[in-house]
């Protein structure tokens, strides 16, 4: 089992398996290999002292999911785990008409063909997305990846006898001061507004609970959080298939491209997706998971990767 240790005598209180249940996908083809890779087959809903972890396995178009704790759940605390677990795995997301919508363009009728078992995913938490996407404000990828991997070293809560910690939970970085999360390589600004929505706790998970036009609208008064963070939050954290990346650095470049052939802007990128509506976010990852096919998208030609800054990739050398 991929990050935990082996011990000939396992702990009074090592993760053992409490649940187990299998769940087919909805739609054709259900891949599980397309929502979870293999060495994310293990994740972590919370370290301890109360530490559950979700382990992910195939099966027939749906998965069989396995339900890690050191002690007992009662029945709310499984139902909760298994919709957590179905949002990981995408199994609750129906791709419905989105076959009939690509069938209009030549590229994303062969790429949903080889990615047909790709669903919509969400993040274990609404909170865990929406820190993510203020981390990966206005940096290169490899930046915010960084960053994000030395706060959940620095903040996430560890399981016993195991290599594996949690995301840090919203109480966590709400104690944290800016100052530490940027020398973890997370700008000031960006480490102010982090605390600031940490601060806010459970009002974030409700926003799974609210109309996504409300959640959006939410989001967007909050400081520091405009349309990219808002709409990242909208697709990985609650799985909306019809978000759009506006403002991102590379979305416009490359869904003009793939799509009409001329690079665009935002606007751009909003008409040649309205076909597609409502499962633009759909397309948005349709086309990112064909970017990583070997020669990439047809007609998008590959861009040098952006500099990175020497005191957000090596905090303290720069």
């Amino acid at each position: 089992m991929a990050g935990m240790k082996k011990d000939a005598a396992a702990p009074e209180h090592a993760l053992r398996v409490v649940h187990s249940f299998t769940r087919k996908g909805l739609g054709a083809a259900y891949d599980l290999a397309l929502q979870v890779r293999p060495r994310d087959a293990l994740a972590v809903v919370r370290g301890d002292p109360d530490p559950v972890v979700l382990r992910f396995t195939a099966a027939p178009r749906g998965a069989t999911v396995d339900i890690l704790a050191a002690r007992p759940l009662d029945d709310a605390d499984v139902t909760s785990l298994e919709h957590v677990a179905s949002g990981l795995a995408g199994l609750g997301d129906d791709p419905g008409d989105f076959a009939d919508r690509v069938s209009c363009s030549t590229l994303l009728r062969e790429l949903h063909g080889h990615f047909l078992g790709a669903r919509m995913t969400r993040t274990v938490t609404v909170w865990e997305s929406l820190a993510t996407a203020i981390i990966g404000q206005l940096v290169t990828w490899i930046e915010a990846k960084d960053a994000t991997r030395r706060m959940i070293r620095r903040y996430g809560a560890p399981i016993a006898h195991t290599e594996l910690r949690a995301f840090p939970t919203a109480s966590s970085i709400a104690a944290a001061a800016p100052a530490d999360l940027r020398a973890l390589g997370v700008g000031m600004r960006r480490a102010t507004t982090l605390v600031a929505c940490a601060r806010l706790g459970a009002r974030i998970e409700k926003l799974a609970h609210l109309a996504i036009d409300d959640a959006m609208k939410w989001l967007v008064s909050l400081r520091g959080v405009g349309p990219w963070t808002s709409q990242t939050v909208a697709i990985e954290g609650l799985g909306h298939p019809d978000g759009v990346l506006v403002g991102d650095a590379g979305a416009p470049f490359v869904v003009t491209m793939a799509l009409t052939g001329v690079a665009g802007d935002d606007a751009r990128m909003l008409e040649a997706l309205e076909p597609f509506r409502p499962h633009r976010a759909r397309v948005h990852k349709l086309l990112g998971m064909g970017s990583r096919l070997p020669g990439g998208l047809p007609g998008v030609p590959r861009r040098p990767l952006p500099t990175v800054d020497p005191h957000r990739r090596w905090p303290g050398r720069g």
